[in-house]
């Protein structure tokens, strides 16, 4: 309608009305791509929303993950101090019994770090890491990445380097579990037969125990680096989320 009153206006030579109409005509045009503009960054913002809120629930995660592991490896390096301790006085004492079995169950379960990327990858699978705006925050998730990739490579060759003395420890103790066990769950002794007084005299079963516990504390280095990342990330995102509140 309006294009046909500005033809007709031109060919009256009404140029007032030719400037009135095709100045409603840019402004009506303006206003529905502004219009558009709104609502895609609506959208895209609705979006971002719910991309921050499944990458704070993934770093949430992550961090009670490892978290559970830096208990386990504690929990573990407690087992190999009194075993060592044990082992140097050639004694084991009757309360000690329950710690030295669980020891040797859980010796050289080293557990790595951890970081839930199930929605980091599905950003960069679909292309849609830039509808975080935060630059930052973007650098910071790929770098974290990186770290977690490169600690998988490290934690490869530190099994490489483990095996051979867990293999050394397994050779002079026989397992008599009962029923299945996980990691994190204690046996009772008896569930592993073992003589003590021929172990104590063994210098490479000590320097065995030993070394396993210094590589478990290059892990639990590792794993506690990845928490601090991760905490730093956790914050990043709920300052992001803040905004759209």
């Amino acid at each position: 309608m309006i294009v046909r009153r500005i033809i007709t206006a031109i060919k009256k030579q009404d140029w007032l009305l030719v400037s009135i109409d095709l100045t409603v005509l840019v402004v009506g045009i303006f206003l529905g791509l502004q219009v558009s503009e709104w609502n895609d960054n609506r959208k895209d913002r609705k979006e971002e929303t719910q991309y921050l809120s499944r990458l704070h629930d993934d770093i949430v995660d992550s961090i009670n993950q490892n978290n559970s592991r830096i208990e386990f490896m504690e929990r573990q390096d407690n087992y190999t101090r009194t075993m060592l301790d044990d082992l140097s006085n050639c004694h084991l004492p009757t309360e000690n019994e329950l710690i030295f079995t669980n020891g040797l169950f859980t010796m050289g379960k080293i557990l790595p770090a951890v970081f839930s990327r199930t929605t980091m990858d599905e950003l960069n699978s679909t292309g849609k890491s830039l509808v975080i705006q935060n630059i930052e925050l973007r650098k910071a998730l790929s770098k974290h990445s990186v770290y977690i990739d490169e600690a998988v490579d490290i934690d490869s060759k530190l099994l490489l380097r483990t095996m051979p003395h867990v293999v050394e420890i397994d050779k002079k103790i026989t397992f008599n579990l009962q029923q299945s066990r996980i990691g994190n769950e204690d046996i009772e002794p008896g569930e592993i037969i073992y003589d003590f007084q021929t172990l104590c005299t063994d210098l490479a079963f000590s320097q065995s125990i030993s070394l396993i516990r210094a590589y478990t504390y290059d892990e639990l280095a590792r794993v506690h680096l990845a928490i601090e990342q991760q905490q730093a990330l956790k914050v990043m995102i709920e300052a992001e989320l803040e905004k759209f509140q």
